[in-house]
């Protein structure tokens, strides 16, 4: 008997949209791959990847937002970048986001339309440092504050001998899972007149969302892009 795979959630019902507050948090939840069958708006062969949860919500309630991608065995990650859908919490398409040049995906409406272009520039120490930038429709979010940077870079020569002492220490436990010490993990995205309409707290490895001076539509695809890259160097 064939089973043919089902829609993986329960929509709002008409009439009870989400109540989603002016500003908000939001993590997000990859999950195992759950295979979709036919969505309105959506193209054939696709999978549910991740959710966009509002922090601190009930497990049991709807997400904000569903990420579907072409059915792959493959990680996700911006190396092997692949296409991928934005569902709202009541099933509808938000957006659409494609690979486009070397390190840029373009954002389309549900209707098609273009909405902005995302580009991402790693980070480097050499020749001259630069901080891994994340830019789209006028905003950029740079890893790590400038006074952050300074305090790991100061601080450096104490972090190493704390590092090697955590590793041989790790080695004798037989548990690896804690050894890694990181520079700054911090973005903040800012726009015109500097203020901040997506933040991303590596500590709760949670983003705060201003919709009212972003749209969602481009800040949900700027957190999964941003979590599929620090999720591939973990």
């Amino acid at each position: 008997m064939n089973h043919q795979p089902q829609q993986p959630w329960a929509p709002v019902p008409p009439g009870q949209a989400m109540a989603v507050p002016p500003r908000y948090a939001f993590a997000v939840s990859s999950n195992n791959p759950i295979p979709l069958g036919e969505v309105p708006g959506l193209p054939p062969g696709l999978e549910m990847a991740a959710t966009l949860r509002l922090s601190g919500a009930d497990p049991l309630a709807p997400p904000v937002a569903r990420v579907c991608v072409p059915r792959t065995n493959a990680p996700l990650s911006l190396s092997a970048p692949v296409p991928f859908w934005v569902q709202g919490g009541s099933g509808e398409l938000l957006c659409s986001v494609h690979p486009a040049d070397s390190g840029a995906f373009d954002v389309h409406g549900a209707d098609g339309a273009p909405l902005a272009r995302v580009t991402y520039r790693v980070g480097r120490f050499l020749p001259w440092p630069r901080r891994t930038r994340w830019s789209a429709a006028g905003f950029t979010g740079r890893t790590g504050t400038w006074y952050a940077w300074l305090g790991y870079v100061v601080t450096y020569p104490v972090w190493l001998i704390a590092a090697v002492f955590s590793v041989v220490y790790a080695l004798i436990e037989g548990d690896t899972t804690d050894s890694n010490w990181r520079p700054p993990t911090r973005v903040r995205w800012r726009g015109r007149g500097l203020r901040t309409v997506l933040d991303y707290r590596g500590i709760t490895k949670v983003y705060r969302v201003e919709p009212r001076h972003i749209d969602i539509r481009i800040a949900y695809p700027l957190a999964v892009l941003h979590d599929w890259s620090r999720r591939s160097r973990t």
